[in-house]
């Protein structure tokens, strides 16, 4: 079942509208238009939503990209009719550090897969 996230904000500059469309991207969503983004894309065809991989991620980076940067979030939602797990290898994709976390190649390379490889590695190390 499909997840999706929009947003409006009042001060976002074309680059960093661009840097967020393509690090979603990367995470697996598919831009549906404006600041409407799908997860998983249509064509998807696994039999298990990755959130730890790919949803949990793009979330934090979002949040974490508007505060960074002061861009003020006039509205966000995120519906979801969906279902994750993971067991032991039985069902599921286990948590993956930023230096083996499968992305996928966004439309515009805007956000550039290392740094975002070294965002995600970050946070997992920087936890007190």
């Amino acid at each position: 079942m499909p997840i999706t996230a929009t947003y409006d904000v009042t001060n976002l500059d074309q680059n960093d509208r661009t840097r967020i469309r393509s690090a979603f991207e990367r995470f697996g969503w598919e831009h549906i238009g404006g600041s409407t983004f799908r997860y998983p894309a249509f064509e998807h065809a696994g039999n298990f939503e990755d959130w730890l991989n790919c949803v949990v991620p793009a979330l934090h980076f979002f949040r974490s990209f508007i505060l960074s940067k002061g861009i003020t979030l006039s509205a966000f939602t995120l519906d979801t009719h969906s279902s994750s797990c993971f067991k032991d290898g039985v069902a599921g994709t286990a948590p993956e550090d930023g230096a083996t976390l499968p992305l996928t190649t966004p439309t515009n390379p805007q956000m550039g897969e290392q740094p975002l490889r070294d965002w995600v590695s970050a946070t997992t190390t920087g936890i007190p």
